[in-house]
């Protein structure tokens, strides 16, 4: 199994509108609701691709009893720590004239202590059955900033294959570990070397790896595709720059910073730009196939499962995140997060491109 760890689930409900006008009474074509929230959507991914995934979560109120009952219909094996606040809940409203998708989040209540001590008794109960732990998401207002840390290092302890997708404190407490894999998206890089500031490198973070006020892009999905396999690139300083002005070397320098802090492997993505990824030594550049998205919400949380299933089959960096890219392109497709078809990111990793550079 595959152990999700996600402190932050949500009940989601997608409503799609043929044209949504501001300030007037709209009416859906279609509304559905599922079962979110970082670690949730991994284990739906892992799902889509044949796995089987476990997720380790807490669960409040009606709406948690709605997400269970959800999980348990798509066959999803779950732990959870039952709690007294609700289940927060999420609303992706998709405007189709528009083309576009706005996600509307309710913030996670504050838990106590207890809950806490009763998830790691879980954790640490599920790792026996496992072959990888993924940690996604926020952790709770007040909740521990090292409770990625502990799990991981008890992931380690094991033997597992550790993989942190996450930002700030959460993120850099747990460099501590040296995780198997960390995955920010490129807005969370920014924010977490901007948290770790009295270490980070000469350079200003926002030079390093985004400009201020960036807009996070949520589905890293579109790119150019010249063709499938693996290139070469001779000369890194002729390399494309951002389209916001940051280059691709400013990025590396903030990916080798987390490097050096403890991370074995770094896959940044960045919206429709190309995916940079590097294991200590190599970076690759992944750019995914170009499609219309239907909702592209929750294609990060699909890049990560596809990573991790192909990295336990062997697969190197580049080549697994190849298969990340068209998890998340298959995403993208689907109105609901996670629940894609297996064969449609066998047809679009063909499409996949991997770039491999040299320093």
């Amino acid at each position: 199994m595959i152990l999700c760890l996600g402190p932050t689930p949500a009940a989601q409900r997608v409503m799609v509108f043929p044209s949504l006008k501001l300030d007037e009474v709209n009416r859906t074509a279609v509304t559905l609701d599922g079962a979110a929230g970082k670690g949730v959507n991994v284990a739906k991914a892992l799902k889509s691709l044949g796995q089987q995934p476990l997720v380790v979560t807490f669960l409040g109120g009606e709406r948690g009893n709605a997400l269970r009952t959800e999980l348990r219909r798509q066959c999803i094996t779950l732990d959870y720590v039952t709690v007294i606040p609700e289940t927060r809940q999420c609303i992706t409203v998709v405007d189709q004239s528009a083309g576009t998708q706005t996600e509307l989040v309710q913030e996670s209540s504050p838990l106590n202590s207890t809950a806490y001590e009763k998830l790691m008794r879980a954790v640490r109960k599920r790792m026996k059955e496992s072959r990888a732990v993924v940690m996604s998401g926020t952790i709770p207002p007040g909740g521990p900033a090292d409770l990625y840390l502990k799990c991981a290092r008890l992931a380690n302890d094991a033997g597992l294959l550790t993989v942190i997708d996450a930002q700030g404190p959460a993120l850099l407490k747990a460099l501590a570990a040296r995780p198997s894999l960390v995955k920010p998206n490129r807005v969370e890089l920014a924010a977490t070397l901007s948290s770790n500031s009295p270490t980070a490198t000469e350079m200003p973070i926002e030079r390093r790896v985004g400009a201020p006020g960036l807009q996070e892009q949520r589905f890293g999905t579109v790119g150019r595709v010249p063709s499938p396999g693996v290139r070469s690139i001779k000369k890194p300083g002729r390399r494309r720059p951002k389209p916001s002005g940051v280059s691709e070397r400013d990025l590396e320098r903030g990916i080798v910073h987390l490097s050096e802090l403890g991370a074995q492997r770094i896959v940044v993505t960045a919206g429709k730009e190309p995916t940079l990824a590097f294991d200590g030594r190599t970076f690759w550049r992944i750019s995914s196939p170009r499609i219309k998205a239907v909702n592209p919400i929750g294609s990060g949380d699909s890049f990560t499962a596809a990573l991790v299933w192909r990295l336990l089959r062997g697969d190197d960096l580049g080549e697994a995140c190849r298969w990340g890219a068209a998890a998340g392109t298959a995403n993208a497709l689907t109105l609901m997060p996670g629940e894609f078809r297996r064969q449609d990111v066998e047809k679009l990793v063909r499409r996949a491109q991997i770039e491999r550079l040299r320093r």
